[in-house]
């Protein structure tokens, strides 16, 4: 089986696939994947402090601010 990909490969001026472009998208790409990572941790985070400090939990107790 073969496969076709329709994808345009970035050359330079001197005909080489370039090198600086490909690493700029590959920071850019793993910043994304950096934030959606938190993001998510974020959101698991506030879920399990939620059901931990819930009024709806008889032996839970209001969140208090230690200073």
């Amino acid at each position: 089986m073969q496969l076709e990909y329709d994808c345009d490969i970035q050359l330079n001026k001197f005909g080489e696939p370039d090198v600086d472009y490909y690493i700029t998208k590959a920071h850019e790409m793993r910043g994304e994947a950096i934030g959606t990572a938190f993001a998510t941790v974020k959101v698991w985070l506030l879920k399990c402090l939620d059901r931990v400090w819930s009024p709806d939990r008889p032996h839970s107790h209001a969140p208090r601010r230690v200073v």
